[in-house]
């Protein structure tokens, strides 16, 4: 069609206004199943929800209630967050920085990159209940609070 541009396919990141896809391994697999966002942006495509993050920051919400029907990517987005927000611990031998991950999404260069002030800047508290899969609360708590 006439007046449209091409997109643009660059580090493994498929960018068309403001539109990004991130395949870093360029092999087309899907995330079926995976909610784990560092795996997922590393081995799968990825359909850039980045500015989520810069949402969820500029919201000022004391608290924030995601409600999606299932598969929507609920547990996805909020690994992102946490990738995003979470100061890796030293402790943790399988911590790493994300930057490389996070560098060719929109969030990083949003605003003129404002919210990388807010990268790996806050200890981050999650709590899943996808393992949860009991009738009764005294059985479905312990897998969602292990240490």
């Amino acid at each position: 069609m006439a007046g449209q541009t091409a997109g643009v396919y660059e580090n493994g990141v498929f960018r068309k206004g403001n539109v990004r896809i991130s395949d870093l391994t360029g092999r087309k697999m899907l995330p079926i199943g995976n909610s784990n966002f560092i795996t997922v942006v590393e081995n799968s495509v990825f359909i850039d929800k980045s500015m989520l993050v810069a949402d969820v920051l500029d919201s000022g919400a004391v608290a924030t209630l995601f409600c999606r029907p299932r598969r929507f990517g609920k547990s996805l987005n909020l690994s992102m967050l946490q990738s995003f927000l979470e100061i890796p611990s030293p402790n943790d031998p399988s911590a790493m920085d994300t930057t490389p991950l996070f560098q060719n999404l929109a969030v990083w260069d949003a605003e003129g990159g404002r919210y990388q002030e807010y990268f790996q800047a806050y200890p981050v508290v999650r709590i899943s209940f996808n393992d949860a899969k009991q009738l009764a609360w005294d059985e479905a708590s312990a897998p969602v609070f292990r240490i």
